[in-house]
């Protein structure tokens, strides 16, 4: 059943619900202490009080705070006067007045233990400890957790915030960091437990809960949050992927009149948000982030009914292809991110509140960047942003048609009386911030999403010879990467489709990209996402010889981790052994075996397509289908698909390998998916329902321990299905095929009788 989901908060207080599939006690909960803290007493109008009114001779006595729960409250009371703790007293529900401050040798003893143990994990800046003993918080008795609310003082919920941020979750926390999680990998490594059908994170979701549940609490208690808590909740919502919650967190201030509190970093955190410039809030999935030409129709171009409904098709096979992946959680039917921000109006409001009220910094700046590129303003970017605040300008044709014959035409149209909408500088740009290593990748990003790719080289270059710049890695690696999705299906075929050929990079494009990156920094071998990236793109060309050296080199430095995972797994033995388990020996474990499995998928899935894409002829030499796919089969064995296929020139080959495990799929249910499709005689689109399969694989190269096992050899020459602990749905599924199986085994049996 589909439960109601907030959406919106209208000026009254009134809530806008609709449904949303899958529902949860989590999402209720969540729902019910957004509205709560919204339309109630809402959110602090003193920002950064907690920064501001701080003793400057804190600083040096921070470092002498022991690793005692007590002495960390008594440090925190001793430095903040009774006016900023203030203590409410509660009898029956009820607040009947302000007290003094606790003393501190009874703050701890009258805690609950969840409290307590939330305390250690905040001073000791644990953060897997703080994320467990949270949830512990959020889940205690009303009274209970009120209680504790009462008896803590405030700044110590402020530090919660700063703890539990998820950026520093990302880099302390989520060995996932970093790595586009594909629909295929999420199947393959069996990630059911680490991200959710819509590609996010789970750790983030969770943590967006209970940071709602906490704030409403603090509310409840008579507190107001500050501006550094509702950044917080800011990035959570973006880390989440939730764009309707960051934009009921913006409302929020001025649903409390405190609208005035908001600050270049409230903007920065709310752009990021709404908008998922950064690349945690988008899952690191580049394809996600692409500007494809159906959500610019009637805002940028204007397309024919023919190719619309090509495109709707074509849009509408991707959905039954990927799912919930990259979809908006605020609907019902499968709505990409991307279609929610292909309105300029938005951004465009944003960007003017900036500019009055002066709030142009470079994280701001580079934040509207993004969000224009989200909605294909190209223009607006070189013109309001580019020349007015970087003084950058560049001579494209599409871009900035600054050529003396439209100048011309320009002043010929305006001395007959027309005034023409061609934007021509009338006087040299002026430069209010200097460009950046930050701005070089908002411009990559906002560029190569929309396929501009030439543009956003030339800017690039621009920056780093006028500015004396040196254009950093991870730029040429995003250029390279944006040339081959560009280059690629289906990204391809939709430019092709509605008839900007243009936007797609030729054949030699990301040879100029990678010869580029090499000249940049010579003496620096090339980094495992850089090879794979060119061995897509060769084997996409045909190019098996080009691609096949960069899957040697992928293939070395992946023995490289494996070696890394080994040595860290022996570390992280001993210290268990020791007793002396610490968080970084953790993360650094989880981290290596990540790395190693998904660097596994990606070559895997390089040899399933280096072997799909063979195609050999009869009329020429057989040696290469003869010798070099064995030996290919033989190098990548541990790669290479069991069964594996390739065609020769008479038909199609299969090669077993009875010392690796075999694929083994199991049905886990069905899924129904709601997609918004139109026909070719509908004048609306209309929500088609589809019944799609979930399955799940059985692997050693599973990540989820609960949800597979480790496959035995024996039992893979025996040709026998291995046992495994199930939990849910999965177990429910294999309990009922196991009855129905040793029911057909009894009606033979008494059938022969």
């Amino acid at each position: 059943m589909s439960g109601p989901v907030l959406l919106s908060v209208d000026t009254c207080g009134h809530r806008l619900l609709r449904s949303r599939p899958p529902w949860t006690p989590s999402s209720t909960a969540r729902a019910c202490a957004l509205y709560s803290f919204v339309t109630s007493r809402g959110i602090s109008a003193a920002p950064h009080w907690f920064v501001q009114r701080r003793p400057a001779s804190t600083a040096t006595q921070d470092a002498q705070v022991s690793l005692d729960g007590r002495s960390f409250l008594q440090h925190l009371e001793s430095h903040y006067s009774d006016d900023l703790l203030p203590r409410r007293t509660w009898s029956n529900g009820n607040e009947t007045g302000t007290s003094g401050t606790v003393p501190v040798t009874q703050l701890m003893d009258g805690l609950n233990s969840s409290f307590r143990k939330l305390v250690d994990a905040i001073q000791q800046q644990d953060v897997r400890k703080a994320l467990i003993y949270l949830r512990q918080v959020v889940e205690l008795h009303p009274t209970d957790l009120k209680a504790g609310i009462d008896t803590l003082p405030r700044p110590f919920f402020t530090q919660v915030f700063q703890v539990l941020d998820p950026f520093i979750l990302s880099n302390t926390y989520d060995p996932t960091a970093g790595v586009h999680i594909s629909r295929g990998m999420h199947l393959r490594l069996n990630l059911e437990g680490t991200v959710d059908e819509w590609g996010v994170r789970k750790l983030y979701s969770r943590l967006l809960d209970r940071l709602l549940l906490l704030a409403e609490a603090l509310r409840m208690g008579g507190y107001k949050l500050n501006n550094d808590e509702i950044h917080c909740l800011l990035r959570c919502a973006g880390a989440a992927a939730e764009t309707s919650t960051a934009r009921q967190i913006w409302n929020s201030m001025a649903t409390a009149r405190i609208q005035q509190s908001r600050n270049a970093a409230t903007y920065t955190e709310f752009v990021r948000a709404k908008f998922l410039t950064e690349p945690l809030y988008n899952g690191w999935n580049k394809t996600q982030r692409v500007v494809v030409p159906r959500n610019l129709h009637r805002s940028r171009l204007l397309l024919s009914a023919t190719r619309v409904r090509k495109l709707d098709r074509l849009r509408y096979k991707s959905a039954l292809s990927q799912g919930l992946l990259g979809a908006n959680k605020a609907v019902n039917h499968i709505e990409h991110q991307m279609r929610t921000m292909r309105k300029v109006g938005p951004a465009t409001k944003l960007w003017r509140q900036v500019n009055y009220r002066g709030y142009l910094t470079e994280d701001l700046t580079c934040a509207f960047i993004t969000a224009f590129g989200r909605a294909g303003a190209l223009r607006t970017i070189t013109q309001d942003i580019l020349m007015d605040v970087y003084g950058l300008s560049i001579d494209h044709p599409i871009l900035w048609p600054n050529s003396p014959q439209i100048e011309e035409e320009v002043l010929a149209k305006k001395a007959k009386g027309r005034p023409s909408k061609k934007h021509i500088p009338t006087e040299q740009p002026r430069q209010v911030l200097r460009p950046t290593e930050r701005l070089m990748d908002a411009i990559v990003e906002a560029f190569g999403s929309n396929g501009e790719i030439t543009v956003a080289l030339q800017l690039v270059e621009k920056i780093a010879r006028e500015h004396d710049i040196t254009i950093p890695t991870r730029v040429w690696t995003d250029l390279l990467e944006w040339t081959h999705i560009m280059s690629s299906r289906p990204q391809s075929t939709m430019w092709t489709i509605a008839g900007l050929e243009s936007k797609i990079p030729t054949s030699h494009a990301i040879d100029i990209i990678w010869q580029k990156l090499r000249a940049s920094d010579p003496m620096k071998e090339p980094d495992f996402q850089q090879l794979i990236i060119m061995a897509q793109a060769y084997l996409g060309r045909g190019r098996r010889g080009d691609a096949y050296a960069f899957m040697e080199a992928a293939l070395a430095l992946y023995r490289v981790t494996c070696e890394e995972y080994k040595h860290l797994g022996l570390e992280y033995t001993q210290s268990l052994r020791d007793g002396a388990l610490s968080n970084s020996t953790i993360h650094r474990y989880e981290c290596a075996r990540f790395q190693k499995q998904s660097q596994w998928y990606q070559i895997y899935k390089l040899c399933r397509k280096f072997l799909t894409k063979f195609r050999p002829l009869p009329r020429i030499d057989n040696d290469l289908t003869e010798r070099f796919i064995p030996n290919f089969i033989q190098k990548f064995r541990e790669f290479v698909p069991n069964p594996a296929s390739y065609r020769t020139a008479t038909g199609h080959l299969f090669l077993v390998d009875p010392a690796t495990e075999l694929l083994q799929h199991v049905l886990v249910g069905h899924r129904t998916l709601d997609i918004a499709y139109r026909g070719q005689r509908q004048d609306s689109a209309k929500v088609k329902a589809v019944t799609r399969r979930k399955l799940l694989m059985l692997s050693r190269r599973s990540l989820e321990g609960q949800w597979s096992t480790k496959l035995k050899a024996q039992r893979l020459l025996r040709d026998v299905r291995p046992s495994f602990r199930m939990t849910g749905a999965f177990a429910a599924v294999q309990r009922q095929t196991s009855r129905r199986a040793r029911g057909v085994v009894e009606t033979a049996v008494n059938d022969d009788e």
